[in-house]
């Protein structure tokens, strides 16, 4: 599992800057070598998504008056980008904690995580969708691209490899379950990026 978790973490753009710091430890740092629980997994789910979950708001509130004052601090998105920032922060503990633990659970413990990681994918891809909406209100204002689409490739980096783990602890049906919603929350982070990347 250590390859499937860090290996994937490793390949975080860290040469881009962002307008807030994101932790860039899982390259480098000491791992551990204890197993994570099914408890721990549909922790870290849990936690991702509530942080995912309180983003929304202030991602709904993106207008074309508020969006620029991004320039001076102010306004919805320097507190999305350090809602996301804590997202990645957390996802790096996990990977810090759990990283190179093998293992691979029972069908109730599959059942446990699917379902914790379907409300993950349901949470981030309202996220996702409401930033891509957002977007196109900004054509013109480039200052706002490139911080966003930069800690939201982190953001991807990140979800890719949980995603990957998750998937590698679980066979059968919560295998092809999580694949399944892996697959398209990976679909709806890429268009994320992509529509920020053009606006910057």
């Amino acid at each position: 599992m250590r390859f499937l978790l860090i290996s994937a973490l490793a390949t975080t753009l860290s040469s881009v800057a962002i307008a807030a710091p994101v932790s860039s430890q899982p390259a480098t740092v000491e791992l551990t070598t204890r197993a994570t629980t099914v408890e721990e997994s549909v922790n870290i789910v849990g936690d991702l998504s509530r942080k995912a979950q309180a983003l929304q708001s202030p991602a709904q509130q993106i207008s074309i008056l508020n969006g620029p004052l991004i320039i001076v601090g102010q306004g919805p998105f320097p507190a999305i980008i350090q809602g996301f920032t804590e997202i990645i922060n957390a996802a790096d503990a996990f990977a810090n904690k759990y990283g190179e633990g093998e293992t691979v659970f029972d069908e109730a413990g599959c059942s446990d995580i699917t379902t914790s990681y379907k409300q993950f994918t349901r949470v981030n891809q309202q996220l996702m969708n409401i930033l891509i909406g957002k977007a196109g209100l900004f054509s013109t204002v480039p200052i706002i691209g490139q911080p966003v689409q930069a800690v939201l490739r982190q953001v991807e980096v990140r979800y890719d490899a949980l995603g990957i783990f998750f998937v590698g602890q679980c066979e059968g049906k919560g295998n092809a379950d999580i694949e399944s919603n892996f697959q398209e929350l990976r679909k709806t982070v890429t268009a994320a990026v992509n529509a920020y990347n053009s606006i910057a």
